[in-house]
């Protein structure tokens, strides 16, 4: 019997021609409806009024009758998110005038069961992915957001989600045909209040200078990408939201020539604050679908700050990430312009300082046969010696190392009868 090969497509193209988007110089036909079609999931009932609570309490906003007075709770992580009341001692009740209703204050005597801090947020989310045709949406990590999210997220909540899939091959009227349709996606997010977004690319990246593809045989430069196949409209929306840009494209996009430093000078002038992407060439999306996971609970349902929180979920992911160098394009500080860091997975006998350890000696043939020389840091030059033939490798330290990531509290075993 024959059998179908169930591998999933990578998100890589191999090479292609440099195109140009339009064709030609020439304006803009009429619009006509476009050789592709996407889909966008109807916007959910208007919204209620939403909250960003605390996972102890829901913003110490219940009033409670006593005797004649109304009083006010203020749970302890509460407390700690209030600048005018965290140098004082916690005092947990108030009155409607915000004085305290007790001199000394309430005694905390449970033991916490969740860290101070910990909220649960539900703000109006949109969940953008625009996918080149062919490039299978499911089972990515857009489809991985909202499997998570609608955990979250009631059914009078707004959790807005669209799919919008492109292939620019055609010329001047397949363009305009896409451009109408991104901006009928806007008008619509425009009338949803968002507050905060994820926004996916899921393309190919050229294997000689990373440049994306438009069309499944062409690619273009990134200035042509952002103009037509994003467009300003969703750009422009997108900035004033909290926005993540996720690039599931393969490695070339941060690795091959200046195919890096022209995204970030793109995404510069636009306006775009924050991008996440992958080093690696054979690029599979569904690789970073543990990730996900770990941003929507962290940074998106947990609001914690981006800056803060991302070393959670690189230290988080270890099992999947250690094959994955993973780019995030930001500002360091609010007076500083965009720039890469890359988190790699370090370890001396598989992967030094990015690098996958040489299976075989070059010199010998001998298979595993090293030894490391020296001490072995992150901080220095790896040095590692054949068992066999004393030939010496060298694993250089980036020049841009900014040090290591520390985890959080340590896993201890603990043998039990």
């Amino acid at each position: 019997m024959a059998r179908t090969k169930q591998t999933p497509r990578k998100s890589t193209g191999g090479s292609a021609p440099k195109k140009s988007i339009l064709g030609s110089a020439a304006k803009l036909p009429a619009v006509r409806p476009g050789t592709r079609q996407s889909k966008s999931t109807s916007p959910l009932p208007p919204p209620k009024v939403q909250e960003t609570y605390c996972a102890l309490c829901s913003n110490g906003g219940q009033l409670f009758d006593y005797e004649l007075e109304k009083l006010s709770f203020l749970c302890p992580a509460c407390h700690q998110r209030d600048s005018t009341k965290r140098p004082g001692p916690y005092v947990g009740l108030y009155c409607d005038d915000d004085q305290p209703f007790l001199k000394e204050g309430l005694k905390v005597s449970a033991k916490k069961v969740t860290t101070l801090g910990s909220r649960v947020s539900n703000e109006p989310l949109a969940v953008i992915i625009l996918a080149l045709h062919g490039l299978s949406i499911r089972g990515s990590p857009y489809d991985v957001a909202l499997t998570q999210l609608r955990n979250y997220y009631g059914a009078n909540d707004t959790l807005v989600a669209h799919e919008i899939v492109f292939d620019l091959v055609g010329g001047n009227a397949v363009v305009s045909a896409h451009i109408k349709k991104m901006r009928a996606v806007v008008k619509n997010l425009k009338k949803q209040s968002i507050r905060k977004a994820i926004v996916l690319i899921l393309t190919h990246a050229n294997d000689e200078n990373g440049l994306p593809f438009f069309e499944t045989n062409g690619h273009c430069s990134f200035k042509e990408f952002f103009d037509f196949v994003i467009g300003d409209d969703l750009i422009s929306l997108a900035k004033s939201w909290d926005t993540t840009w996720f690039l599931l494209t393969c490695g070339p996009m941060m690795t091959a020539g200046t195919s890096r430093t022209d995204l970030i000078s793109e995404a510069q002038q636009r306006g775009i604050e924050r991008i996440i992407g992958v080093g690696i060439a054979g690029f599979f999306p569904c690789m970073l679908n543990s990730f996900m996971i770990a941003f929507i609970d962290h940074i998106i349902i947990g609001g914690e700050a981006f800056d803060k929180a991302i070393h959670k979920l690189i230290v988080g992911s270890t099992a999947t990430l250690s094959h994955i160098p993973i780019y995030v394009i930001s500002a360091r500080s609010d007076d500083k312009p965009l720039s890469a860091i890359r988190y790699y997975w370090f370890h001396p006998k598989l992967n030094p300082h990015g690098q996958p350890m040489p299976i075989q000696c070059d010199h010998c043939g001998h298979i595993r046969d090293w030894k490391s020389k020296g001490v072995v840091s992150f901080e220095k030059d790896f040095v590692v010696r054949c068992r066999s033939c004393g030939t010496l490798v060298t694993i250089e330290r980036p020049h841009g190392s900014l040090g290591k990531l520390d985890m959080e509290g340590e896993w201890i075993m603990e043998g039990l009868v």
